[in-house]
């Protein structure tokens, strides 16, 4: 088995690798521990994560020689775990708001992971839809389970009418669409979007979380509870709601949402 080792000193970062596990991360992370496999180039990769006194290690194996990969990969992870960076601004906002504020602490260090690829996070964001944040994890690792690893394009379609019976229902159809997409792009930006099962809510959210563009702000009914019932808001068109999210964050509305959800909503 070919193995490769990256070594990231971030001392001068703040990154906390199991603050991140913690907490829930939406994607790359499926199981409880540091631990995930990737498809890169067509070749399954696992990959080991750990972090001591502010050196982060990433260990890389595989049935197949990926040494050519390598640089790519490296800055994939680099990438989609924001190593380099700067929260300074945001935790501006966060010391500032009263209820973002309270968060200071699980905040710090607790960086925001995009998908491995493009593919792999509307591969997510679909299998997400009108789900809980539990049943969505729970469908996510029975398939996991089966791949080894999030499937690719061309195993979807190979597996088509494998997928309800990880728990997909419905969405089955919406993952073929996108696997269909994705035979002719490797990444796909906001306004290429046009696929049945991709509405403008998820198209913001694959755009906050993939293209880590803080902000890209949804409107769903979660940010209107929290608004109404911690900030007093009370406006309910989404204009108003979006308008209110850019008055109080700025730049971040859609970071601040993140975390807003993620810690008001912890189940």
């Amino acid at each position: 088995m070919y193995s490769e080792m990256l070594k990231y000193d971030l001392k001068d970062t703040d990154f906390d690798l199991y603050k991140v596990l913690k907490y829930k991360p939406f994607f790359f992370f499926w199981k409880n521990e540091p631990t995930t496999s990737v498809v890169h180039n067509l070749t399954v990769i696992d990959l080991f994560f750990s972090q001591k006194e502010g050196v982060l290690r990433v260990e890389l194996k595989s049935k197949s020689d990926f040494r050519k990969y390598v640089k790519e990969i490296k800055a994939r992870i680099e990438y989609i775990l924001g190593l380099y960076e700067s929260y300074d601004d945001f935790m501006h906002y966060v010391k500032e708001d009263r209820v973002l504020g309270s968060f200071k602490d699980k905040i710090e260090g607790n960086r925001i992971v995009s998908a491995y690829n493009d593919f792999d996070a509307l591969f997510a964001i679909v299998v997400s839809q009108n789900m809980s944040f539990v049943q969505y994890k729970k469908v996510m690792m029975n398939i996991f389970d089966y791949f080894g690893h999030i499937p690719s394009p061309f195993e979807v379609l190979k597996y088509k009418d494998k997928f309800k019976d990880f728990g997909i229902g419905y969405r089955d159809v919406f993952l073929k669409n996108i696997a269909e997409k994705f035979r002719f792009f490797k990444s796909i930006e906001y306004e290429d979007l046009n696929v049945k099962g991709i509405g403008n809510y998820s198209r913001n959210i694959y755009v906050l979380f993939q293209k880590r563009k803080w902000d890209y702000f949804y409107v769903d009914t979660l940010i209107k509870r929290i608004f109404k019932e911690r900030y007093g808001f009370e406006g309910k068109k989404d204009k108003e709601v979006k308008d209110f999210a850019i008055r109080r964050f700025g730049p971040y509305s859609g970071l601040a949402e993140v975390y807003l959800q993620k810690f008001l909503n912890d189940n």
